[in-house]
């Protein structure tokens, strides 16, 4: 019983996958089911409305989705949520409200810097970028419930 539960299709902003083609893709594979977690990141560094998700959009076509493929493919309705300290309250409110079944958080941004991208390691060891890193995760956990 495999699945695949971190997929991000043309919502998000770093990727133009079509969901029925991931669908069809998943049952070529013989998955079990897989989880559409889109990224939500507030407040992203130069690009602030990269990874933001029209959710009726969104909720629209995931379940849309489920039912064209209800009989072979179970997939589940889910986001990845871009974590910071300061964001904590507004992701609470829309966990609140959305009814998602699976939600992955992740840390994209220290600081408010990417570690994907070189600047953030500019001028400073590679030991202390990553301790900076590691220290934020330790604060987005000190900050979610």
């Amino acid at each position: 019983m495999l699945w695949d539960t971190h997929m991000h299709t043309h919502f998000s902003g770093d990727s133009d996958a079509d969901p029925n083609a991931m669908a069809r893709s998943a049952i070529a594979k013989n998955l079990s089911g897989i989880c559409i977690t889109d990224h939500l990141d507030y407040d992203y560094p130069d690009e602030p409305d990269l990874f933001t998700i029209d959710f009726n959009q969104y909720y629209n076509e995931i379940h849309q989705l489920q039912s064209d493929f209800s009989d072979v493919l179970t997939i589940n309705y889910g986001i990845e949520l871009g974590l910071q300290p300061h964001l904590a309250q507004r992701h609470h409110d829309l966990l609140q409200k959305e009814n998602f079944d699976f939600v992955i958080g992740s840390s994209h941004v220290v600081h408010g810097i990417d570690p994907y991208y070189p600047a953030y390691y500019e001028g400073r060891t590679e030991a202390a970028a990553y301790r900076e890193y590691f220290e934020s995760i330790l604060a987005n956990i000190a900050a979610f419930d």
